[in-house]
């Protein structure tokens, strides 16, 4: 009987619990092994008995057993691409439109934070009086403050 070295074998064919390791050149004969998984926010670089290693800051993985650092997504208030740097969401400090002005005391520039518009008496807003900063960017419309008069022609 042979004895074999986990240290010798080398993963074929992984799924998330398991990894099969051909004991011939031919691939006939084939033998799996349980694999310890990694927890949520961990990875393994390598497959097989490698060491779970963890995401990147500010990500996560969706499941157990996640083997690939490209696994690791970013949270909801940041973005990036799988497998990470993942940056916090920051959208571009709003400008006061002309005729008006940014109510200062509600804005900000980070995910979810929302900015109120208001316009100079005599001029009406056009576009959205409120925006939200998203992943991608501020939504809504640009506030624009029209003069009255342009209003009704």
């Amino acid at each position: 009987m042979q004895v074999l070295k986990a240290s010798t074998l080398k993963c074929e064919l992984q799924t998330s619990r398991q990894c099969f390791v051909f004991l011939n050149d031919i691939h006939d004969i084939m033998i799996p092994l349980v694999l310890p998984a990694c927890n949520y926010g961990y990875y393994k670089a390598e497959a097989g008995a490698g060491q779970c290693e963890q995401c990147p800051e500010r990500s996560y993985t969706t499941s157990e057993a996640s083997n690939s650092r490209q696994q690791c997504i970013c949270e909801a208030d940041t973005h990036g691409t799988p497998g990470g740097p993942c940056q916090a969401v920051q959208c571009t400090e709003p400008t006061d439109p002309e005729h008006g002005r940014v109510l200062t005391e509600e804005c900000g520039t980070n995910n979810n934070d929302r900015c109120s518009f208001s316009c100079d008496a005599g001029y009406v807003l056009q576009g959205s009086r409120t925006r939200t900063c998203t992943a991608n960017g501020w939504n809504g419309h640009p506030p624009v403050c029209v003069g009255e008069y342009a209003k009704h022609r």
